[in-house]
Order: C-alpha cells, then sequence, then structure tokens
C-alpha cells in the first residue's frame, strides 16, 4: 500500500488554489462519503458555496456501484453512519455556512444546475470505468470556462478512473498530482 505525504485533500485544495486562486466562489463534490475532503474544501474557502452531492445508500447486487472494492456492498445501517459522519464533519468545518447537501444520485443532481455553475468540480464517486466516464459527462458543462474539473484515484488500483478521464479529456490536458489527483481546466 502507498502511504502519501499528504492527505489527498489537502492537495486538493493546492490544486483548487494554483487554477482558481485563493477565493473560488462556488464548487461541487460528487461523493462525499464521510466529509473529509469536505471539511477541508469548507475551512480553506470560507466563503465559498459549496454543493455536496452522495447517495449513501446501500447497493444492490448487479448495479455498477455494488461492484466497488471497499464501499459497494455496504449496508445501509453502514452508509447511515457514514452520512452522519460526514453531515458532522461538514457542519463543523464553517458553521457560518450553510451547503447544499443532496442525498441524491450525481445524475439527478447535475439536471437541478446551470451549465457554467462552478468554478470546480472535484469527482469522487463510483471509481468504475462507465460512471467516472458519466460523472465528467454531466459535470463538465456545470463547470464555467477557466474553471476546473478534478477527481481522484486516477492511478493506483481503480484503472477505470483513469481510462474515463482519459478517453473523454485527453491525456495531453490532464495535470496529475501523485498518482492519484487529476484536473483539467475546462476551455
Amino acid at each position: 500500500m502507498v502511504k502519501w505525504d499528504r492527505p489527498m485533500s489537502e492537495d486538493l485544495v493546492l490544486m483548487i488554489e494554483e487554477f482558481l486562486g485563493p477565493s473560488p466562489d462556488r464548487g461541487a463534490e460528487i461523493g462525499v462519503f464521510k466529509g473529509l475532503a469536505s471539511k477541508k474544501i469548507l475551512t480553506t474557502f470560507p466563503d465559498i458555496a459549496m454543493v455536496f452531492v452522495d447517495p449513501w445508500r446501500e447497493w444492490e447486487e448487479g448495479d455498477e456501484y455494488f461492484f466497488m472494492k471497499r464501499t459497494g456492498k455496504l449496508s445501509q445501517k453502514q452508509w447511515d453512519s457514514i452520512y452522519d459522519t460526514a453531515i458532522k464533519n461538514i457542519n463543523s468545518a464553517n458553521p457560518g455556512v450553510s451547503p447544499a447537501i443532496w442525498k441524491e444520485t450525481s445524475e439527478f443532481v447535475c439536471k437541478r444546475y446551470l451549465d457554467g455553475t462552478f468554478d470546480f468540480v472535484f469527482i469522487d464517486a463510483c471509481h468504475t470505468f462507465k460512471e467516472v466516464k458519466k460523472d465528467i459527462e454531466l459535470w463538465l458543462p456545470k463547470v464555467r470556462q477557466g474553471g476546473l474539473l478534478c477527481g481522484h484515484d486516477y492511478g493506483g488500483g481503480y484503472r477505470g478512473v483513469k481510462r474515463a478521464v482519459v478517453s473523454s479529456l485527453g491525456e495531453e490536458n490532464i495535470n496529475v498530482r501523485d498518482n492519484r489527483l487529476w484536473g483539467y481546466v475546462v476551455k
């Protein structure tokens, strides 16, 4: 197992600051899990308007997400506990901010936002080729020109993530950090 020098959430905010500056206005996180990256985003950018998207639900056998190594077979009771942890992390990060928290699928939520709404969208949901490709297609139009579409688990054991990112955005257009974070500046 690879040990990183910094938590992923620190590298994520460094990437956001590098491409967008110190004060992005609006962002979205697709795939929140326990809300650790969410908390880091909210504490680093205290004035940001954030949208958090995760269904936090048990998946049926045969569903694309069911085949995820670590989280696909969790029970609803386990997901409820993870959701409670995420809400605590989000709410403790910046008590003065009321982010939009959607306990829904990515596909359902993205339809509620206009194209060009976000400065950045961070994708860290289902890690299969099909689902990552779908999330890129859904959320890319929601990022403003010059904004950042980014995600997690580009390298390592989730080969579908890298294949989806490269086939959707072109390898020459991707900025990769520590073989785990990927970023694409929207043209």
